[in-house]
């Protein structure tokens, strides 16, 4: 399926089916010297045209999208620029086209700020329950979130850093709802949701999945769900390798000092 890593230069990019995915950790925006093999379970973006906030898809309200305006963390010039057109909020939604089953969904955008300092992701469904999470896009912290209606929660939040100024702001909620529409805004501070005419910020890659954590970015190109499947890795050893009877302590020790110790 459609599946991705981070190389050893911090870009995303796609890796063909049946190769093996070694993918380098950002730590606080830099890059790892070693990649991991990636293991993930089965995930599916339900998030339409992921990459394409201009597109009809996703509905701009007292904002505009200008497309392909900086280069995104893949690498390519294709991330594109919202502007607030007005003080009220401010967004570009989605509404979900295909049905949205599980009680714990993900939503995540990797933002870039432009002039404003804060974002928030909304997720909310027919009913009108819904809840906000706000992210500081200056200090790359987690802000407060909020909720209205009874039926949907914020359970956890995170941002990672993938450097040049881009953050990955991820939201799990708490939602049993399955008709649902994911939102991304700006915002003048925490916990607010208005923001002065003329703010803006950069957009790359939503994502909206079933599950309690966020998983590596699954690109959209489609009008519907794009699901990857499930990795497995074949003759990385068996019971015979490992086991609860048997294995090996390794340590590497250097010895620092000139000294009698031992």
């Amino acid at each position: 399926g459609v599946q991705t890593r981070i190389n050893k230069h911090g870009l995303i990019e796609t890796v063909a089916d049946n190769e093996s995915r070694l993918s380098y950790d950002i730590v606080d925006g830099k890059v790892s010297d070693c990649p991991h093999l990636l293991l993930e379970p089965q995930r599916t973006n339900y998030a339409v045209k992921s990459e394409e906030f201009d597109d009809s898809n996703w509905q701009k309200v007292r904002a505009t999208i200008a497309a392909n305006q900086i280069v995104s963390p893949d690498g390519s010039v294709t991330a594109d620029l919202l502007t607030a057109t007005d003080t009220t909020e401010n967004y570009c939604q989605q509404n979900v086209n295909s049905t949205v089953s599980g009680s714990k969904q993900t939503a995540s955008f990797f933002v870039k700020k432009g002039t404003s300092d804060f974002c928030h992701i909304l997720l909310w469904d027919v009913s009108n329950d819904g809840a906000r999470q706000w992210f500081d896009l200056t200090n790359g912290t987690v802000g407060t979130s909020t909720t209205f209606g009874s039926g949907v929660s914020v359970d956890s939040a995170q941002m990672i850093n993938y450097g040049n100024d881009w953050y990955r702001c991820i939201v799990v909620f708490n939602n049993s709802n399955t008709t649902v529409r994911t939102r991304i805004s700006t915002s003048n501070s925490n916990g607010s949701t208005s923001s002065t005419s003329g703010k803006t910020q950069y957009l790359w890659g939503a994502q909206l999945t079933i599950g309690s954590y966020e998983t590596s970015y699954i690109p959209n190109t489609t009008t519907g769900s794009v699901t990857r499947s499930a990795d497995a890795c074949n003759g990385s050893g068996t019971s015979a390798d490992f086991n609860d009877s048997e294995g090996v302590l390794f340590a590497e020790i250097a010895s620092l000092e000139g000294d009698d110790n031992y």
